[in-house]
C-alpha cells in the first residue's frame, strides 16, 4: 500500500468512524509487518475497533529466526509497536500456543486465537475414504531450510521402507523437486494443479518440518482432510486428539512411524488441531 492510498483508507476510516463507530472494525494483517501493526495501533487509539492479527508468536519467530540479523530487527519492531496498544484493541494468534509464548510482552490488551482454516476443497475429503492405506504424499518447497531439516531423514527412512513394501509409493508434490535428485520407491509430481490431488484417496501424509512458529499449512490440511500424519514428534503440540498421528525424531523412528502409518486403516478417528477462542 502507498502512502497515498494509506491515507486515503485513513480518512475514509475516520469518516466511518463518526458515522456508524458501532459497525466498523479494520483487521491489520501483521505477520512480519511492524508496519501494520503500527497502523493498528494507531487506529484503535482514534477510537475504531480493531484487531491485529500477528498469527506467529514474536518470541518464536525471534528465535526460529535468530541467524537472520535483518529479520531478528524486524521481529523487535513489532513487539515495541504492539506495546503501545490500548486496551480497546485485540490481538490475534494462530494457535494457544503462538499467544502464550507472547504472554510475556503484558500488551495490555485483549488476545484471541482465530485457528487456522483450511480450502473448501480439502474440507470436502473428510470422510470421503475409509480403508488401508495406500499412498503416502509429501508437500512443499525442498529449498526452504524450514522443510530441509527433517527431509532429509524422512526420505533416508522412507527408502528402507520401500524395500519391505515395494508395491507402496510416495507422491511427491511442491516446488523444486528436482533437487531431490532419485528418491527410490517416489513419484516426483513437481507443483500439484489442484490442492485436493494431495489428499486424495486413503493417503498419509508426511510432514517433516520441526515446529518453529505457527501452525503448518500442511498440518493444517491433513487434519482437515482427516488423514493420518507422519510427522515430526515436536508437532504433537499443535494436537487436542493425536489419534493417527505417528511421530518420529530419527530416522529409526521416522521408519516405525511410516510402518504403523502404512499398517492402520482410514477410520474415524483423526488428528485434531488444539487452540482455545480467547484469552484475556
Amino acid at each position: 500500500m502507498t502512502l497515498a492510498e494509506f491515507a486515503r483508507q485513513f480518512h475514509r476510516l475516520l469518516w466511518e468512524r463518526h458515522s456508524r463507530p458501532d459497525e466498523v472494525q479494520i483487521f491489520f494483517v501483521a505477520l512480519l509487518q511492524p508496519t501494520m501493526a503500527r497502523a493498528g495501533v494507531i487506529f484503535a487509539l482514534l477510537g475504531l475497533r480493531v484487531i491485529v492479527d500477528v498469527c506467529d508468536s514474536i518470541n518464536l519467530l525471534g528465535t526460529a529466526l535468530s541467524g537472520h540479523i535483518g529479520l531478528q530487527q524486524t521481529v523487535r519492531k513489532m513487539s515495541s509497536s504492539l506495546k503501545m496498544a490500548p486496551r480497546r484493541m485485540h490481538i490475534s494468534y494462530i494457535s494457544e500456543r503462538d499467544a502464550a509464548a507472547d504472554a510475556g510482552f503484558d500488551f495490555g490488551c485483549k488476545v484471541a486465537v482465530v485457528g487456522p482454516t483450511a480450502p473448501r476443497d480439502i474440507l470436502i475429503l473428510a470422510n470421503s475414504s475409509i480403508g488401508q492405506i495406500e499412498r503416502f504424499a509429501i508437500s512443499g518447497d525442498y529449498r526452504s531450510e524450514h522443510t530441509a531439516r527433517g527431509l532429509r531423514v524422512v526420505l533416508k527412512a522412507w527408502m528402507r521402507f520401500h524395500l519391505e513394501r515395494p508395491e507402496m509409493l510416495l507422491h511427491v508434490y511442491g516446488q523444486n523437486v528436482d533437487i531431490l535428485g532419485e528418491v527410490k520407491g517416489a513419484v516426483l509430481h513437481g507443483f500439484a494443479p489442484e490442492l485436493a490431488s494431495i489428499y486424495e484417496g486413503r493417503t498419509a501424509i508426511l510432514v517433516p518440518n520441526e515446529l518453529q512458529s505457527g501452525v503448518p499449512n500442511k498440518v493444517v490440511e491433513a487434519v482437515a482432510a482427516q488423514r493420518p500424519i507422519v510427522g515430526h514428534e515436536s508437532l504433537r503440540e499443535l494436537l487436542d486428539d493425536a489419534s493417527g498421528f505417528f511421530g518420529f525424531e530419527d530416522e529409526d523412528s521416522a521408519l516405525a512411524a511410516i510402518r504403523a502409518a502404512a499398517d492402520c486403516e482410514l477410520t474415524r478417528e483423526y488428528p485434531r488441531l488444539s487452540y482455545k477462542r480467547e484469552r484475556e
